[in-house]
């Protein structure tokens, strides 16, 4: 497999797991260009069915008689630790653009700003690592969260964005951060932010509108929101980097805030597989992908870094144009799959709290004393 870095793209991993520290799997994924990699609560859960890796720690947990949520964020932090300690010549080689992992605030904080502070502050402070970036969702106490870290030096990826409004208050609340970080005597230089857009669910949704609708004026527009709204997303990008808030802080040697394309499977097996990835790596950009998607990307195309999508902001606005003459809401689409995100996350850690309390008193009274 070909270095990815060798054609200029930024690709994460976006399933961060012990089996693939143990296995050696992620190491020989950071040999061919994998510069980062992403935590999945879901993911994280199914790994604890599998006894072998985590049995020691379980074990050892059940006698110390410490609380799922605890055992939960120990052993995630132990994950993150190891995968950072990988990614760590990637970071150094790359002066800190490079070689993050990404891990997630417990998503029942989501609404709760203090907490997701204090939980954020927790997480940096067990795995201890300059590379380790907090994922936050970006709701709307999410975004005085995001802020308030990134003033006390902490990395976030701020997720679960899905509007372009929203981004718009994401980028506001790290320009906030950082002026904050700098007006505290912080190195904003040694600072990272990321903010992450789910791609393929974007189309799910307003593909699954356009069959209802089901006009010849809707039809050919199936399979190009994601695109449309990842274009609108980047001109918006684009446009943050000529503001005057902005370039003082690249003045003090600040990085731009880079966006993450997540999500990026293919829903439709009408669709390619690679299609997402293909399509929207460009300059300021990461693209997260699975295993899967990685290795179908290696054996039915390459992707490359372009120099520009603005020659495609005129489509992505008539796209939406036509959604909207159609009666498509997507201010409505946005806000429900931003809902349904954020549930699904704190089912998922809800399942993995209940799963490792049932891992704890598997452990017999006896052999937790022993």
């Amino acid at each position: 497999m070909n270095r990815l870095t060798d054609q200029g793209v930024s690709v994460w991993l976006d399933d961060l797991s012990r089996e693939a520290i143990v296995s050696e799997e992620l190491s020989r994924l950071v040999e061919v260009g994998i510069n980062g990699v992403t935590s999945n609560l879901a993911a994280f859960g199914n790994a604890l069915k599998n006894p072998a890796l985590y049995a020691v720690e379980l074990q050892r947990f059940a006698k110390l008689g410490g609380s799922a949520v605890d055992v939960a964020r120990a052993m995630l932090c132990a994950d993150a630790r190891a995968a950072c300690e990988l990614f760590s010549s990637v970071y150094e080689s790359s002066e800190g653009r490079e070689g993050y992992v990404a891990i997630d605030v417990d998503p029942a904080c989501a609404h709760d700003a203090n907490r997701t502070i204090a939980e954020a502050e927790m997480l940096c402070w067990l795995v201890d690592r300059p590379n380790l970036m907090i994922a936050i969702p970006a709701t709307q106490n999410g975004l005085a969260a995001i802020r308030a870290c990134l003033a006390r030096g902490i990395n976030v990826n701020a997720t679960l964005i899905f509007s372009l409004d929203r981004y718009r208050r994401v980028v506001g609340s790290f320009f906030d951060g950082l002026e904050a970080a700098g007006r505290a005597g912080k190195d904003v230089s040694r600072i990272a932010s990321t903010a992450s857009f789910p791609v393929s669910a974007i189309d799910t949704a307003v593909d699954g509108l356009i069959d209802t609708i089901d006009t010849e004026y809707l039809r050919p527009l199936r399979g190009h929101a994601a695109l449309a709204r990842a274009i609108s997303v980047y001109e918006e990008y684009e446009r943050s980097l000529y503001s005057g808030r902005w370039l003082k802080l690249a003045s003090l040697g600040a990085a731009p805030q880079r966006i993450v394309w997540t999500s990026t499977n293919v829903d439709d097996p009408a669709y390619d597989a690679t299609r997402y990835v293909q399509a929207l790596p460009a300059p300021g950009t990461i693209s997260t992908v699975s295993a899967q998607t990685l290795y179908a990307l290696h054996e039915h195309g390459e992707i490359r870094e372009i120099p520009s999508v603005a020659g495609q902001y005129s489509h992505a606005r008539t796209v939406f144009a036509r959604l909207a003459t159609e009666r498509v809401d997507f201010a409505h689409v946005t806000a429900r799959l931003e809902h349904e995100a954020l549930t699904k996350s704190q089912q998922a850690w809800q399942a993995l709290i209940e799963d490792i309390a049932q891992n704890l008193i598997r452990y017999p009274i006896e052999q937790r004393r022993a």
